[in-house]
């Protein structure tokens, strides 16, 4: 059986790509990567007596976000975003099985696009302590240990680095350990190094949150006082290290889980 993976074109994706086919090859499934545009052009999707049809019914992994801004002329970006849109309606009406199912509120999930509003929604879902931002122009008092982020520069620092340039965002700086990563794959967690029982079932529920199949969850603080720092759902070759193949392996299984228990109608 053929999966599509609905991945980065431009090579982000490159390695986690290789070891997801090696994974599904293991398990008997054909893994193909596909643009955003070649599965609006591969698929359709038919309404007829109030039932929706999308022919052909593939599962597929939705990986990377649509290049929509790309495109050379307004017309390039118009019909990438067309594209894009086209695909998306197939992975969210598809009855086969998609890993990060796009929903009509959000391009993975029920995620919403800004990473800042998604780590508020979590931190209130779950309960655990807030963390608040605050964004100046300029340098402001706060508290005696600060992580900032410097929009003019792109930059992160502890405190305001001399030279500068602003807008900054910034909070309370967590020292007291280091930062917990834990990639979320349906129920199962992968990390690149131990992390506690507490922070990886936190982690398992701030994925179903947002109705996704596969995140990355960073954690700062304590075991008692764990700060939620980010949550995401798009995976890059640098961001995956050491959990690269652990996290192929996964989804393999996943993927291949839902596919026994799908109907046979699943070409």
């Amino acid at each position: 059986m053929e999966v599509l993976a609905l991945a980065d074109p431009l090579g982000r994706q490159s390695r986690l790509l290789a070891g997801l086919r090696s994974a599904f090859a293991v398990r008997d499934l054909a893994l193909r990567q596909a643009s955003h545009d070649e599965l609006a052009l591969e698929a359709s999707v038919q309404q007829a007596g109030g039932t929706t049809r999308v022919d052909p019914d593939r599962p597929l992994l939705w990986l990377a976000p649509g290049l929509t801004s790309s495109g050379q002329t307004q017309e390039d970006r118009f019909v990438a975003f067309e594209n894009y849109s086209a695909a998306r309606a197939v992975a969210l009406l598809t009855t086969a099985p998609v890993l990060n199912r796009p929903t009509v509120v959000g391009p993975c999930g029920t995620m919403p696009a800004n990473r800042a509003l998604a780590a508020r929604q979590v931190v209130h879902a779950l309960g655990v302590t807030d963390w608040p931002e605050r964004f100046t122009s300029r340098p402001a008092q706060g508290p005696p240990l600060q992580e900032v982020l410097d929009y003019g520069t792109g930059r992160t620092a502890w405190n305001y680095p001399e030279g500068a340039e602003g807008p900054f965002r910034t909070r309370r700086a967590v020292n007291t350990s280091r930062t917990a990563l834990v990639h979320v794959i349906g129920s199962m967690t992968v990390s690149p190094w131990p992390v506690p029982s507490i922070v990886a079932e936190l982690s398992v529920r701030a994925a179903e949150f947002f109705a996704l199949d596969l995140a990355s969850v960073w954690w700062t603080g304590s075991t008692n006082e764990p700060y939620l720092s980010r949550i995401e759902c798009w995976h890059w070759n640098a961001g995956l290290g050491p959990s690269l193949l652990p996290l192929a392996e996964a989804v393999a299984d996943w993927m291949s889980k839902r596919l026994a228990a799908a109907p046979e109608s699943v070409a």
